[in-house]
């Protein structure tokens, strides 16, 4: 965007006796205060002060403005948008699709050969693909706290609302959440796995546990019933 932006800015600027009028990919087209018209190449624009055939001490014509109006005429290159995203494209390339939505579009079309390619390179050495993205979650800690809650259609901030209505405790067993502790004890959103609908933030292990019960009432009562028989004969004991 900063290249097509600059560009654009440099139509009508004048270097010494030169006036960018156009833009042909690899030279600039520029108009002489002599009137001639000549073709500068980008990186020489700031260097060269003059077509070459005149004196470049000397300026023939008014100041920038005035040249500007003089060549007006000449239409400007038209603006060309991608066809996915809209976004402005390079005039002087010739395609439908701005770079980013090309990569993607390349992504979409060789995305089963790209994931061969990747299971190779992991295979090959799984340990440093592991180093690297450990590196990344510790330096990213917001935006995987955030990939993670996108699952459930849930933002970082409505997650901490949900954390502060909670008393940041959790919602089953009424236990506060350990975020440095063993993993059990971290907090983790819980959900209707038929409806998808959210319920609670709840401890990882709580929420292991109704996974393993099925989210059945019926197991959790025989499982109370179980611990309550078995308890009072120990009490007994």
């Amino acid at each position: 965007m900063r290249a097509r932006y600059t560009r654009r800015k440099l139509y009508g600027k004048r270097f010494g006796n030169l006036t960018v009028i156009d833009y042909d990919g690899k030279h600039r087209i520029c108009v002489c205060s002599c009137g001639r018209t000549t073709r500068v190449h980008v990186a020489s624009l700031k260097r060269q002060v003059s077509c070459g055939r005149c004196d470049p001490t000397t300026v023939l014509l008014p100041p920038t403005e005035s040249l500007w109006d003089a060549v007006t005429a000449i239409p400007a290159p038209p603006v060309r948008h991608c066809a996915a995203c809209s976004a402005e494209l390079p005039v002087e390339r010739e395609v439908e699709l701005c770079i980013r939505c090309a990569t993607h579009a390349y992504d979409r079309r060789y995305a089963e050969r790209a994931k061969v390619l990747k299971r190779a390179r992991y295979a090959k050495d799984p340990q440093r693909f592991r180093d690297a993205q450990k590196r990344w979650l510790q330096k990213h800690p917001d935006t995987t706290k955030r990939m993670t809650l996108r699952r459930y259609g849930l933002t970082l901030e409505s997650y901490n609302a949900m954390l502060a209505a909670q008393s940041n405790l959790c919602a089953l067993c009424g236990r506060p959440f350990d975020v440095d502790g063993n993993r059990g004890s971290r907090p983790s959103v819980d959900h209707d796995h038929a409806t998808g609908e959210v319920r609670a933030v709840i401890h990882i292990g709580c929420n292991m546990a109704l996974g393993l019960f099925q989210d059945d009432p019926e197991l959790l009562y025989a499982a109370i019933a179980y611990l309550a028989k078995y308890g009072a004969q120990r009490r007994t004991a």
